[in-house]
């Protein structure tokens, strides 16, 4: 058990782990993303400086309770967030909502670069909202050989 600071400490290199939070009666699924973790991509996964913000600010800006504002059937970490920095990433556990924020400095990378370095695969080249990581990739491709399962298939197995 950790508290939010220490939680994102933990996992800035590891920003697609499942985690659950305790409810007051169970521990349930939760997401990342809700307790405030930004991925920065370049500078060995800290703030670029020439960014805006740090990950610290961002897990600020959480909400203590951590509780949905909106009235939604759906999850709390199954809803994606508002903002535009977020980033739809497909792993082998499941599908993650990540904030992401890119190296801003003059003469960096493109985007889609950045994640590549990251080892994200983009989806696409001109501003990417949806990566895949290389070890979702090789177990598609290895599931897909051996035992012939479709896109579609292996991606509800996720």
């Amino acid at each position: 058990l950790s508290c939010k600071t220490c939680c994102i400490k933990q996992h800035k290199l590891r920003p697609f782990h499942q985690v659950q939070k305790w409810n007051g009666r169970f521990f349930e699924d939760f997401t990342l993303w809700l307790v405030g973790l930004v991925l920065h991509l370049g500078h060995a996964r800290a703030p670029c400086p020439a960014g805006e913000g740090s990950w610290e600010d961002a897990a600020s800006h959480v909400d203590d309770e951590w509780e949905d504002i909106e009235e939604s059937h759906r999850l709390a970490h199954l809803n994606p967030p508002d903002n535009r920095n977020y980033l739809t990433v497909v792993d082998t556990g499941s599908v993650h909502f990540c904030n992401v924020q890119y190296c801003n400095c003059p003469g960096s990378e493109d985007s889609h670069l950045q994640l590549t370095m990251a080892s994200l695969f983009p989806a696409m080249t001109k501003a990417p909202r949806m990566a895949f990581t290389f070890q979702v990739l090789d177990d598609f491709i290895r599931d897909n050989v051996e035992c012939g399962t479709s896109t579609m298939n292996y991606y509800s197995k996720l």
